[in-house]
């Protein structure tokens, strides 16, 4: 799919099967992206404010220069091939996982 600069605030794409799709830049401000498979797909410049991204995989995705701040990563898979924006951006998010704190260097102020 070819959705670059698309307008997908609070789109509902629980279960969307967008592999390798093109969402360079597109506005996902609040989207339910549930258990979405997104390996491969292009989201740099992409607006994640506050999306819901649990279980979703991002194996393989670009997320270069994209906007995580609030968005829930709880459950969200990627690999190596991953490409995430600046820690500081990724620490933005919401229920990262530790794993990928770790390999980030992002650290958690509010743990104990």
């Amino acid at each position: 799919a070819i959705l670059r600069e698309a307008s997908l605030n609070w789109a509902i794409l629980e279960g969307a099967i967008l592999i390798e799709a093109n969402l360079e830049r597109a506005n996902l401000f609040g989207a339910n992206l549930k258990s979405a498979n997104l390996s491969g797909a292009k989201l740099g410049g992409a607006n994640l404010f506050g999306a819901y991204l649990k279980s979703a995989n991002l194996s393989g995705a670009n997320l270069n220069g994209a906007n995580l701040s609030g968005a829930y990563f709880g459950g969200t898979t990627w690999n190596e091939r991953t490409s995430w924006p600046d820690p500081d951006e990724v620490a933005k998010a919401r229920s990262i996982p530790d794993k990928l704190k770790e390999e980030l260097g992002i650290n958690d102020p509010h743990s104990t």
